[in-house]
């Protein structure tokens, strides 16, 4: 794995690959002995804010050697210069030139490291796309998205407990230590704040199918469109799995709420995607906002149509030890096996379904992209440890039924 990261680098996510296999072995091990529990390190307010606070501290510690470990990443240097001329460009006013650099991707990671570097480097500038005048701005910057990652374990953990109570530890725990997160949080990337965003929005967007009101229906919508705000194109896959899922909740309660909630969240995180981009869109004209995302789609275009690069194979082996893919092989089939036959008995929530569906959405997806680029697979880490996690839970419940049976 990591084979043309730095040497350190590599050993270190080699380390943080099997240190995930064991983990999971290790509470397998204490799970079926009985001798663990994670339901009561959440019962309190108190309690949960304390495992959070733990949780975060512990990736953040797993993230930041990577400040200093990873190579100079390509896109760096454009993003970091776009984030600085960003803040020329809001002194300058509402369509400034400045604002065209990295026009390709929405704008909201770049303004959010622009306001986080603007007070460290107050006087810096830096042409775009050109090399950085200094160690310290690349260091400082990846130090942002370091942070970002090591809190993307919150909505991740309530994430996962909304999934199913007392997940939510064990699948922080496994994405805490997963090699190609941390890896891709000490680049200063747009992916980690992607993943962040994401995982908010999916969570909002499980209280809206639970919950329709206007509350929990802009709130969905809001981080949607912060969802929206940070890359272009890949934040639907995010969005995409929610979508099934409120189609499948749909079949199973035949309630038309849902849909039209679900449908007006995504009008308003349309809404929120073209305000945070209204600096440029200004530049363009307000009446031609069609014309403005044809334009910054024509930029995609020619990609798009490019020769296949990597398989999903190559870039999982990329990303993870071999013992760590045949470990994320063994608990999709899993999942996937033991949720089959719960939906056969109709015992299952179908929240639980959140996990298998994404990670296949994103496994197609992977396979359809014609560039293929190996940290893609980086999207795919919080859900894998979702599917750790819920496999560990399927394993347990079914072994204990299993002993219950014999006994009787």
């Amino acid at each position: 794995m990591f084979e043309w990261a730095t040497e350190i680098a590599r050993l270190y996510g080699t380390f943080l690959s099997y240190a995930t296999v064991l983990v999971f072995i290790a509470i397998f091990v204490f799970k079926l002995r009985s001798k663990l529990g994670f339901t009561q390190w959440t019962r309190s307010t108190r309690k949960c804010a304390l495992t959070l606070l733990f949780l975060v501290s512990f990736a953040f510690v797993i993230r930041l050697p990577f400040i200093w470990a990873n190579e100079s990443g390509w896109d760096e240097p454009y993003y970091i210069s776009a984030s600085l001329f960003y803040m020329e460009g809001f002194s300058e006013g509402l369509g400034s030139s400045k604002f065209i650099a990295n026009f390709e991707h929405p704008p909201l990671v770049k303004y959010l490291l622009g306001l986080y570097l603007k007070p460290l480097f107050p006087s810096t500038h830096v042409d775009y796309g050109s090399q950085l005048p200094s160690d310290n701005l690349l260091y400082y910057s990846r130090l942002f998205n370091v942070f970002i990652g090591s809190i993307s374990v919150v909505p991740l953990f309530l994430l996962a407990e909304k999934i199913k109570k007392g997940l939510g530890i064990s699948s922080s725990v496994f994405f805490a230590l997963n090699p190609s997160h941390a890896r891709m949080s000490g680049l200063a990337y747009l992916d980690v704040p992607m993943i962040f965003f994401g995982l908010c929005s999916m969570f909002f967007t499980l209280r809206l199918l639970e919950r329709p009101n206007w509350k929990n229906l802009l709130t969905s919508g809001i981080f949607t469109g912060l969802l929206l705000g940070t890359k272009w194109v890949q934040p639907i896959l995010f969005i995409v799995p929610m979508a099934l899922l409120m189609l499948i909740q749909f079949r199973m309660r035949a309630r038309a709420k849902e849909v039209f909630c679900y449908t007006i969240s995504l009008v308003v995180g349309f809404s929120v995607l073209i305000a945070l981009w209204l600096p440029l869109i200004w530049r363009f004209g307000l009446n031609r906002i069609p014309d403005f995302f044809l334009w910054v789609n024509s930029y995609w275009a020619p990609q798009f149509s490019s020769t296949k690069g990597n398989s999903v194979l190559d870039m999982a082996l990329w990303n993870m030890s071999i013992f760590e893919l045949a470990l994320f092989a063994f608990c999709f089939v899993i999942v996937f096996v033991f949720l089959a036959l719960d939906i056969k008995d109709k015992k299952v929530h179908y929240a639980c379904l959140m996990p298998i569906i994404t990670v296949t959405v994103f496994l197609i997806a992977m396979q359809i992209e014609k560039r293929g680029a190996l940290y893609y697979w980086t999207t795919i880490t919080p859900f894998a440890s979702l599917i750790f996690a819920e496999a560990l839970c399927l394993l347990k419940d079914h072994i204990k039924v299993s002993r219950m049976s014999t006994n009787i």
